[in-house]
C-alpha cells in the first residue's frame, strides 16, 4: 500500500517537475505552486472581488522570457483590458493564473511558453523558444468589469469619441473656409472640376489618383507619389463605405475633395498602425477612367 501511494505521488509530481524545472533554487525563492502554476504574490487581497470566466480584466501586464527580455508591456496602453477565459487545457494557462487574482493583487506567474502560445493564443511556438521554455508574467489586477459594465463603458467611450470627432471636423471646415454642407450620409463633397460621361454603377471599374490625408494635413497615402493609380470595383464594398457613397456623384475627369467621417471609413478600430480609431479622413481625388461592367 505504501509503495502504491509513493508511485502515485511520483506520477503526480513528474509533470510539475517537467514544467517548472527552470533554474536554481535561488530563482525559485518566494514562489509557491498553486493550481499547477508557479506563483509569487507581491500584494494579495483575499477579501477583494475575484474574477470569473467572461469578465473583462483591467490589468497592468508585462511578460518576459526566462532571461528577462521583455516581450510585451502594457505600460504604453492607457487602459489595458483582456477577457478572462475558462481554461479547458490539460496544462495550466495564463487564464488559470489570472483567475487566482483579486482586485488590487499583484503577482508574478511562471507559465510554460508552449501553453501560452499554442493553447491560449492558438498559434505556433515562436522559433526563439523550444519545448519546456517558460515565460514570466508580471500582473496587477486593477478592476473587474462584467460584460454588461464593459459594454456600457465602451458605449460611453464611443459617444465621447464621436463628439470629439464632430468637433474636429467642424473646426477643419471653419479653418478651411469650406462652404458646402455635408450630404445626408455626413460626407463633405467639394467638387473642383466637373467630369463628363455616365456616373458609375455597381460593378464598374474606376481608376483614380488620390492623396489621402488626416485633418492635420499630413498625408498617409499618395498614388501620385507612388506613380501608380488605384483601380477598384465600384459599389460592392471593395473600398470604404465613404468612397462608394462619394464616387456615385463622380464622372470620368472629376476632381474633388471629400471629407469622410470615421463611421464611413475605418471606424472605432482604425487601420493598423496607420489610421487611429475615430479618425475622419480627407481625400483629394482625380477620376482617370470609368470602365462599364460587362452585362
Amino acid at each position: 500500500m505504501k509503495t502504491k501511494r509513493l508511485l502515485t505521488g511520483l506520477i503526480f509530481l513528474l509533470p510539475v517537475i517537467l514544467l517548472w524545472s527552470c533554474g536554481s533554487n535561488k530563482g525559485n525563492k518566494g514562489f509557491k505552486v498553486i493550481n499547477g502554476i508557479k506563483t509569487k504574490f507581491f500584494v494579495h487581497n483575499e477579501d477583494a472581488p475575484k474574477p470569473k470566466p467572461g469578465d473583462i480584466l483591467v490589468l497592468k501586464l508585462k511578460y518576459t522570457t526566462a532571461n528577462d527580455s521583455v516581450i510585451f508591456d502594457s505600460k504604453d496602453i492607457p487602459t489595458f483590458k483582456m477577457r478572462l477565459n475558462k481554461s479547458n487545457a490539460r496544462i495550466p494557462t495564463i487564464d488559470d493564473a489570472l483567475a487566482m487574482l483579486h482586485v488590487g493583487d499583484s503577482a508574478e506567474f511562471i507559465i510554460d511558453a508552449e501553453s501560452f502560445y499554442v493553447v491560449t493564443r492558438k498559434t505556433v511556438l515562436p522559433k526563439q523558444f523550444k519545448r519546456g521554455d517558460i515565460l514570466k508574467f508580471y500582473v496587477k489586477l486593477d478592476d473587474i468589469l462584467t460584460k454588461e459594465k464593459y459594454l456600457q463603458e465602451e458605449k460611453k467611450k464611443e459617444v465621447r469619441n464621436v463628439q470629439i470627432e464632430e468637433s474636429e471636423i467642424k473646426r477643419y471646415i471653419t479653418l478651411s473656409n469650406i462652404k458646402v454642407k455635408p450630404d445626408s450620409s455626413g460626407i463633405y463633397y467639394i467638387e473642383k472640376k466637373k467630369g463628363n460621361g455616365p456616373h458609375p454603377e455597381p460593378g464598374d471599374k474606376i481608376t483614380v489618383n488620390y492623396v489621402a490625408s488626416f485633418l492635420s494635413g499630413q498625408p498617409f497615402d499618395d498614388t501620385y507619389e507612388r506613380g501608380q493609380p488605384f483601380t477598384f470595383t465600384f459599389g460592392i464594398g471593395q473600398v470604404i463605405q465613404g468612397w462608394d457613397i462619394a464616387f456615385a456623384k463622380m464622372q470620368k475627369g472629376t476632381k474633388a475633395t471629400i471629407i469622410v467621417p470615421s463611421r464611413l471609413a475605418y471606424g472605432p478600430k482604425g487601420y493598423g498602425n496607420i489610421i487611429p480609431p475615430y479618425t475622419p479622413l480627407v481625400f483629394d481625388i482625380e477620376v482617370l477612367d470609368i470602365q462599364k461592367a460587362k452585362k
